[in-house]
């Protein structure tokens, strides 16, 4: 939406140093660390090694995860003076409700209720009841960067006019996966982290939440403590793990920020680094920043030394804190940074200034080579708008999926007969790709992506493309043999490789290294709408005519799964190749509506209003394609009834979860079947029970039904 400024009103921050922006403020200004030992479950018998814990009383009961309160704590504080509800909310999480999944599998409970609140995406499903948010919910699981990212992606929605009001930000808790995790790879310092100093030995592993109240608005609001300008991602496809020597991938996201907020680097006054204390982290990191600045680098800081790192809620937190320099006039120094590395090049702040700046960079990068920057300024301070045009769909190039049926001619062939392709995929097939992408020592989740992307990208390379992908539970596999390997060894082993592997980002990552992909590298997971929030961020984030790969999968694990989704008997994936733009002859995907239902009713109304403006606006509809997920579907079903009664649809309904079976991202599969038909143009009888349904000219809907309600038309160019 052309000449809108995005504001924050509203800022919430938890972690080791206190609650609210005024603790943390005073902590700051008077040069405080909150670092240290263990106190939130044993260390395995060794010596606890120094945390960021959060030792306030967090709000909310006490049978709710860890994460979930943290985000809560954070919420409350950045909707303190507002009471309309925000429109939208986007969090970036990495942990969920592991903690808790982790002392249930200690106590071998296996009740499924006891898990619900174990997806990353249960967090902000938890915050959008808590706030009264009946708008679109997105969860951004990209790592480190996940709250960055989160942020970034919220304001895109605000540019683009889809929302007023968003709520934005991170939240993560401490865990054993994540504590034993980052000690397996020995990236934690035993003395505490000193990002940037010379005798650096690692991170601390921190947790806490951080959120960020926006509004998009043509002039000021009352109150405005900071303007957010623009953002940039990138990725690596450097190593699962480590960043890129040079950091190139972190240059791509600051250069893409700066450019994104309509700024030059000489506005940039202070740069807030993601500076975790490893040794490869700052060298790369110090060597994007003086490639950006050159040798004008402005004054920097990283404040891990302070709160430790707090996975998805770090750049969030960076958000808050630069928001409250830019109202308040100081800049936070390098706490336990010593003694600078002098081969850096990048001198960190050695103490608290006090001077007004009107332009921050806040940098933070991830597991997987996920980089996110953002620029924030004070309110207006400077004259250029970015401007941002609305989004036009998506014209499919390729598409690929995966089921228990085979591979996607396979899986087209079985629907098409109105059988089903419930079941296990097969290891066999996603394995059976060129050894070079094939990761022998990643689980199913891994390779499925990998062959998703190996099927689906033209030449398999995308070296200036993006990747987005949705799952649900991401990669069980390596979760699984991580914390077996860690309970069953008294705590005292665990397996940097698999630790590595079980983050949500993880099979997006290796995707991204096997194509080369160097753009936005985003995972989204929200439950049974992960591959359409997947899309929705797609749409957010592009406005070139790059190539983005649209991914959703998820694998079943057979201890596992129960747990959590105990609906799921099956497991695949769908995959499309995408760029901007309609081409004659070509199929267009266009996300319509994704909205956090709950029990409101009035999703319903808007989603079926959604709908009506797509019949006026791409045409009739040939056929509604409709998930309704099995532990949902009495309510699903009149869900359904309900929406085409509001448009007078009577035509064809496919329910695709009895061909796909039940797994989280099973639309994505749908999808792709559903593409394919409308390019045969026509939807066979087997799957109307009736007669053959003529799609010459016309639009498929997808549609799911359920918690949350989503729809996507697919229709010829």
């Amino acid at each position: 939406m052309s000449g809108v400024r995005i504001y924050v009103l509203g800022m919430g921050i938890v972690s080791a140093l206190g609650s609210g922006v005024d603790d943390h403020v005073q902590a700051l200004l008077h040069e405080q660390t909150a670092i240290g030992p263990l106190g939130l479950f044993s260390g395995g018998g060794k010596a606890p090694l120094p945390v960021g814990e959060v030792t306030e009383n967090l709000p909310g009961d006490k049978d709710v995860p860890r994460t979930h309160r943290l985000a809560q704590a954070a919420a409350a504080q950045a909707m303190a003076d507002h009471l309309s509800p925000p429109e939208a909310i986007v969090l970036g999480v990495s942990t969920g409700g592991i903690l808790q999944t982790e002392e249930n599998l200690l106590a071998g409970r296996s009740e499924p209720e006891q898990y619900a609140g174990h997806a990353v995406g249960s967090v902000s499903e938890f915050i959008a009841r808590q706030t009264g948010c009946r708008g679109t919910v997105l969860t951004v699981a990209t790592a480190c960067s996940s709250g960055l990212t989160a942020i970034w992606l919220a304001a895109q929605m605000l540019r683009s006019g889809q929302v007023q009001t968003a709520l934005a930000g991170g939240a993560d808790s401490l865990c054993r996966l994540t504590y034993f995790g980052f000690d397996a790879l020995q990236a934690v310092d035993p003395a505490g982290c000193r990002p940037m100093d010379v005798n650096r030995k690692g991170m601390t592993v921190a947790e806490g939440a951080a959120l960020l109240l926006m509004v998009a608005d043509r002039k000021k609001p009352q109150g405005a403590f900071a303007e957010v300008r623009g953002g940039g991602l990138s990725c690596d496809a450097y190593h699962p793990a480590a960043p890129h020597p040079e950091g190139a991938g972190a240059f791509r996201a600051v250069q893409s920020a700066v450019k994104n907020a309509g700024v030059r680097t000489g506005d940039i006054e202070y740069v807030m680094l993601h500076g975790t204390g490893t040794v490869d982290n700052d060298q790369a990191e110090s060597r994007a920043m003086k490639r950006l600045f050159g040798g004008d680098m402005p004054a920097a800081s990283s404040i891990k030394g302070s709160v430790g790192h707090a996975l998805a809620a770090a750049g969030a937190m960076g958000s808050v804190i630069a928001a409250s320099c830019l109202e308040r006039g100081y800049l936070p120094a390098s706490i336990r940074c010593r003694q600078p590395d002098p081969e850096l090049g990048v001198t960190p702040l050695q103490q608290v200034e006090n001077r007004p700046v009107k332009a921050i960079l806040v940098n933070s990068f991830g597991f997987g080579g996920n980089n996110a920057a953002l620029v924030m300024s004070v309110p207006d301070v400077l004259e250029t708008i970015p401007q941002y045009g609305p989004p036009s769909g998506f014209c499919v190039h390729q598409s690929c999926c995966v089921t228990a049926a085979g591979d996607t001619a396979a899986s087209l062939g079985t629907v098409s007969r109105g059988m089903s392709c419930r079941g296990i995929a097969a290891t066999d097939l996603i394995f059976a790709i060129d050894p070079k992408r094939r990761d022998r020592r990643a689980g199913k989740m891994t390779n499925l992506a990998g062959y998703l992307a190996a099927k689906t990208v033209p030449g398999g390379k995308c070296e200036q493309g993006a990747i987005f992908m949705g799952t649900g539970w991401g990669a069980l596999t390596e979760t699984g043999r991580f914390l077996d390997k860690l309970f069953d060894s008294g705590q005292r082993f665990s397996s940097p490789i698999d630790f590595v592997g079980s983050v949500h980002n993880a099979p997006a990552g290796k995707a991204a290294l096997a194509s080369a992909c160097g753009g936005p590298n985003v995972t989204t997971s929200g439950g049974d709408i992960s591959f359409e929030q997947a899309l929705m961020a797609a749409d957010l984030a592009i406005r070139g005519d790059e190539g983005v790969l649209v991914m959703g999968a998820d694998e079943h694990h057979a201890r596992l799964t129960p747990l959590f989704d105990p609906a799921a008997d099956s497991d695949g994936g769908g995959a499309l190749y995408v760029s901007r733009g309609q081409r004659s002859g070509q199929p267009v995907i266009q996300p319509l509506f994704l909205r956090y239902a709950g029990n409101d009713a009035g999703a319903v109304a808007a989603l079926s209003n959604c709908m009506g403006q797509a019949v006026r606006s791409f045409g009739d509809i040939g056929a509604v394609f409709a998930g309704i997920p099995k532990a949902y579907r009495r309510d699903g079903e009149q869900q359904l009834a309900d929406m085409l009664k509001r448009i007078g649809y009577t035509g064809a309904v496919v329910d695709y979860r009895k061909f796909t079976g039940e797994y989280a991202s099973a639309s994505a599969t749908a999808t792709v079947v559903a593409l394919h038909l409308l390019q045969a143009g026509c939807l066979p009888p087997e799957l109307t029970g009736n007669a053959r349904v003529d799609l010459t000219g016309r639009t498929i809907l997808m549609l799911t039904c359920g918690p949350a309600v989503a729809a996507t038309s697919i229709f010829i160019g």
